[in-house]
């Protein structure tokens, strides 16, 4: 009977060794297949976060151009707004000299002698 112990001992040692070699094989195929899934999803990753900032800098490249179009804008309104104040200014002046100049060459006034010398 002990012989037969002795064989059963052993052959219960020779399948837990079996079982762990196969569950060691089976835990190093499943963490090559995750370091290679690893490696994928990185790719994945980095090209999907390439992606993202490619999309980030046009948006804030187009957001700088419509800004910067927004302010010149602003500005060139501001600046034709001045021009078109100042012509008024000078046109109101023009005229107020134009009143002067016609007032007193239809009284006589000064000025008013005749330029030919006659």
């Amino acid at each position: 009977m002990i012989e037969d112990g002795g064989a059963l001992a052993l052959a219960a040692g020779g399948g837990a060794a079996g079982l762990g070699g196969a569950v060691w094989a089976a835990l190093r195929w499943l963490f090559h297949r995750v370091e290679r899934g690893d490696e994928g999803i990185r790719e994945k990753l980095s090209s999907d976060v390439g992606a993202i900032h490619r999309r980030i800098d046009d948006t804030r490249n187009e957001y700088v151009r419509r800004d910067d179009y927004a302010r010149d804008m602003a500005q060139l309104r501001t600046d034709v707004a001045g021009i078109r104040d100042d012509v008024r200014a000078q046109g109101i002046s023009i005229t107020a000299r134009l009143d002067q100049l016609i007032l007193s060459r239809a009284m006589g006034g000064a000025g008013g002698g005749d330029s030919r010398g006659g």
